[in-house]
């Protein structure tokens, strides 16, 4: 297994050059601590690369959409919760704010439990004439007060993970040698539609191993990525790359999401308080919903 004694980066653990690493489009990121840098869900839609990204983050929260819909905000047993709601820290990706390794605070069950029932409130007062668009919007917040770039950057990683493992896994193959790489069975990567599960998936990647502990490392590309510029980093490459945004306010953040998630996922209900079908055959496909 590697030594990682002295080293800092992941170009100098896993030894590819730096170059190499920032023409492939990752961050070359430190193993020593967490970067201070966020995936923003912005980025990822505003590129047309990632339209499959979009497309997928937009088509599960329809899917948490009309499952609270169909559930009228009752409550999700343990299981149903935690299969759908439940996001973790995709420590892998060593992206945050801790100052000692790479284990943060991830999303509590909290933001799940109020992203459930603030999906319900999107449906509650549609087709009442009284409610014009403006002030349902100042009603709605799917994403609440205390939730900021690191907990959105959580909740996105969670959802596009399938396609950080196949980056990282491509680059792995082509760039580091065998030795470096392993198997891993991981949950939850892919979330089938048409089923209403998550599935699992075996992927070949970059493997760390410290204080007799064996985990894989994730590399995320530079463009779908923010920086704290005000925050104390030990990646001199994360510091000194202009090319990537730095963070907006946690406040600005929220209203841009949820104002995006709003025009997104609004649907009209019938005078039974039940969805209008009005959507395509392609997004009834998405949307079918099996029991859990």
């Amino acid at each position: 297994m590697n030594n990682t004694e002295n080293k800092v980066y992941f170009s100098d653990l896993f030894g590819v050059k730096h170059a190499v690493v920032k023409k492939y489009g990752a961050l070359d990121i430190s193993l020593v601590c967490d970067n201070p840098a966020f995936v923003d869900p912005f980025l990822i839609f505003a590129n047309s690369k990632y339209k499959h990204l979009h497309d997928l983050i937009i088509n599960y929260l329809k899917f948490l959409r009309d499952l609270s819909v169909k559930r009228l905000g009752a409550n999700l047993t343990t299981g149903e919760f935690n299969h759908y709601y439940k996001f973790p820290e995709v420590k892998q990706v060593w992206l945050g704010y801790s100052v000692s390794g790479n284990i943060g605070r991830g999303l509590n069950k909290d933001f799940g439990y109020s992203l459930y029932e603030n999906l319900h409130k999107i449906f509650s007062k549609f087709g009442d004439e009284d409610i014009t668009e403006a002030s349902h919007l100042e009603k709605l917040c799917l994403i609440e007060e205390g939730i900021g770039v690191d907990k959105i950057s959580d909740f996105t990683l969670n959802l596009i993970q399938k396609f950080l493992l196949e980056y990282t896994q491509e680059f792995a193959k082509e760039h580091l040698d065998k030795k470096f790489l392993s198997e891993f069975a991981i949950r939850k990567v892919e979330f089938d539609f048409k089923k209403g599960v998550w599935g699992d998936g075996r992927f070949v990647l970059p493997t760390l191993q410290r204080t007799g502990k064996k985990d894989f490392v994730l590399l995320v590309p530079r463009k779908i990525l923010t920086k704290e510029d005000t925050w104390i980093s030990r990646n001199d490459f994360l510091e000194n790359d202009t090319a990537i945004f730095n963070v907006i306010p946690n406040d600005e953040l929220r209203a841009k999401i949820n104002k995006f998630f709003y025009d997104n996922l609004q649907i009209k209900l019938n005078k039974k308080k039940q969805p209008e079908k009005d959507y395509s055959k392609k997004t009834t496909k998405d949307r079918t919903f099996t029991a859990f």
